[in-house]
């Protein structure tokens, strides 16, 4: 039960802090590099995540805090010209239909497809998230509020490229460069536990060897 608790702290802790740092990427605070960073906890949940649920809670907590916060404005006007329930209801809905269409979704498919070729997990959160965002962008109900690539609109050197490879090829580096990092971080700590099993199971061999030694020596002694 403990066990469970930490592990979903840890999922709760992770979506948070992606949440709050991609926000930081975009207005008022404009600090756009973070954006290149911002993904990985969630990316991280994605590798690891084992059961529906957890990503359940995950996107269901990322969208309600970024979306959250850049919606507010939109909340703020709605507050003006029509009651209070009304202006949480939309937004409530807005909230949702992001969750159950879009983020949720595309954690799944690109948590399932990662599981399986693992070796490749670094290019399939990219191609999968930012073809959800092509697909929350088009069409008569389309949002295109919090695209990742809109993060980069003050980095002139970077968003130019955008007239070349257009603001789904900007999002997508974004979401490859996170989900490199993710990988490498996950396959470094790996790499520690690995090591660490190894040097415990090394250890209680050379315990159990001094037992066994220390038990011949005995034996031997008291048949001479």
């Amino acid at each position: 039960m403990y066990k469970y608790n930490s592990y979903i702290s840890g999922i709760i802790i992770l979506s948070v802090l992606s949440a709050i740092l991609l926000a930081f990427a975009f207005p008022p605070l404009n600090l756009f590099p973070i954006s290149f960073i911002a993904l990985t906890p969630l990316i991280i949940i994605i590798y690891k995540a084992e059961k529906i649920r957890y990503y359940i809670i995950s996107s269901a907590i990322f969208v309600l805090i970024f979306f959250g916060y850049l919606l507010m404005w939109v909340s703020a006007f709605m507050l003006k010209e029509t009651e209070a329930v009304v202006a949480f209801l939309a937004l409530f809905t807005i909230l949702f239909l992001l969750v159950l269409l879009f983020y949720f979704p595309a954690m799944l498919l690109s948590g399932f497809i990662s599981k399986r070729l693992p070796k490749f997990r670094f290019i399939i959160v990219p191609i999968v998230f930012t073809f959800m965002e092509y697909m929350r962008n088009i069409g008569f109900l389309g949002f295109p509020w919090g695209i990742v690539g809109y993060s980069q609109w003050n980095f002139l050197p970077f968003i130019q490229i955008a007239d070349t490879i257009g603001l789904l090829g900007i999002s997508f580096i974004i979401y490859l460069t996170n989900a490199m990092i993710s990988h490498y971080i996950l396959l470094n700590a790996e790499k520690i536990k690995n090591k660490n099993h190894y040097l415990h199971r090394v250890g209680f061999l050379n315990q159990k060897s001094t037992i066994l030694s220390s038990f011949r020596r005995k034996y031997v002694s008291v048949f001479k």
